[in-house]
């Protein structure tokens, strides 16, 4: 009897990977339609694109490959 719940996790399992991918693009598009550009104004964005960022790029420090 456990080799059968056995043989139908591992196909479930295999069903989940195959599918997340799908699943994944699914989940960003709906996360992210919530809000898009065309519901802000022009004001709006261009004051959204004036703020400073919050991360300091600085920081990145480039690898070894990357540089010139």
């Amino acid at each position: 009897m456990w080799r059968k719940w056995l043989a139908v996790l591992c196909i479930a399992a295999g069903i989940l990977l195959i599918a997340s991918p799908f699943l994944k693009e699914g989940l960003i598009g709906y996360l992210s339609g919530k809000l898009s550009s065309e519901q802000l104004t022009a004001t709006q964005l261009k004051k959204n694109n004036q703020r400073d960022a919050s991360f300091d790029y600085k920081s990145i420090q480039r690898r070894r490959f990357m540089r010139r």
